[in-house]
């Protein structure tokens, strides 16, 4: 039986085959977590897709749960966000059945590792010890506000 602490990792994609930054950053998350961590790994993931070779994240974590959400579905449950108050790419990236599986499991975890701000619905409002990696939304705001407000932004970012 591994001592280490465990963690949940929730992604809101399939991190492996590594295909984009996310991806990158994502595997990169999982195996340093999994250096000090007993690593659990749940992701929402379009069916359409092509079956991924899992053998590498396997090494790093102990289990892996994909919830399998057909595109439409989460188009409509992005359009259906236009009447909530969070941002529509946490109603886009929403799975019901992953949600369920984490409520019904998150007491198992010593904490939980949202990799980017669509996944914190998951957690919201549950009192578990909660990492949550905002960099996208840091990355989203800058890019949507640089062209207008340049300068405050050269010196919030100042290298």
């Amino acid at each position: 039986m591994d001592s280490r602490k465990r963690i949940l990792v929730i992604s809101s994609k399939r991190p492996f085959p590594v295909q984009d930054g996310a991806s990158i950053r994502t595997s990169q998350m999982i195996r340093m977590l999994s250096q000090i961590f007993e690593v659990d790994l749940v992701y929402t993931c379009n069916p359409y897709k092509t079956f991924a070779d899992l053998t590498e994240l396997r090494c790093f974590c102990r289990q892996i749960s994909e919830f399998l959400e057909p595109k439409w579905k989460c188009v409509l449950r992005a359009l259906l966000g236009f009447f909530k108050s969070r941002p529509l790419q946490c109603s886009y990236f929403y799975s019901p059945r992953m949600m369920s599986y984490i409520q019904e499991h998150l007491s198992l975890y010593d904490y939980v590792f949202c990799n980017n701000i669509r996944t914190v619905p998951y957690v919201d409002g549950s009192k578990c010890n909660k990492i949550i990696d905002y960099v996208d939304a840091i990355l989203s705001l800058t890019h949507l506000t640089l062209p207008t407000n340049r300068e405050v932004w050269i010196s919030v970012f100042a290298v």
